[in-house]
């Protein structure tokens, strides 16, 4: 790996580290992630830290009323419901909203007079600083899409017994999808130098890709 490129990502990688919103979102996930560790679903109905209370799903069925649907298998069901609402539910939309928030200003920053004048000065081409910005912005992304969905598949496997090897590529999905959001997020910020108006584009393209 070239000196320059190396220098590139690993600023990427620092400029993530120094990101407060990072930092909390970073927390967010783990109190996300925590309840698949304290809630397990088994086969008899829904455990409760560690066998604390267990929920029968005949009583949380009954609370959706007699003519609700039954699943055949309660415990999947309750699982896969609880990926669905958290990854395509929250982080697919919040989530998304949030990060495009905190990646907004990557560019217009490194755009400043004085950090500028020192990127450009070095041997490198505008199109691979933008780049490397582009790519700090998503790897923001892939580390908590990865942390939520790797720490909840876990959390699952040891609590409930479930594994679904075809969640895990629910991470890749998130991250592709805010990659295209912040491909056009970049190029926004490039041309008008302003993390303020690049985030209504961007924003305004998530809701359409969902």
């Amino acid at each position: 790996m070239k000196p320059a490129t190396k220098a590139l990502l690993e600023d990427a990688f620092l400029q993530i580290l120094d990101n407060t919103v990072f930092r909390i979102l970073v927390a967010v996930v783990i109190l996300m992630v925590l309840p698949t560790f304290l809630v397990g679903a088994t086969p008899e109905g829904i455990d409760l830290l560690f066998g604390w209370k267990v929920i029968p799903y005949s009583d949380l069925m009954g609370m959706l009323g007699p003519n609700a649907p039954r699943p055949a298998d309660l415990q999947i069901a309750f699982v896969k419901s609880v990926q669905e609402l958290v990854v395509q539910g929250f982080a697919g939309t919040i989530g998304v909203f949030f990060c495009i928030a905190a990646t907004a200003f990557f560019v217009p920053r490194m755009l400043e007079k004085g950090a500028a004048d020192v990127l450009f000065s070095r041997p490198l081409s505008r199109a691979t600083l933008v780049l490397s910005r582009w790519f700090a912005g998503v790897l923001f992304v892939a580390v908590l899409a990865f942390l939520l969905v790797g720490g909840m598949h876990l959390g699952f496997l040891l609590r409930s017994g479930h594994s679904d090897p075809g969640f895990l590529w629910s991470a890749l999905t998130l991250v592709y999808m805010f990659a295209v959001i912040h491909c056009l997020s970049t190029m926004v910020a490039a041309f008008t130098r302003s993390n303020v108006r690049s985030m209504p584009m961007a924003s305004t393209t998530s809701s359409v890709s969902r």
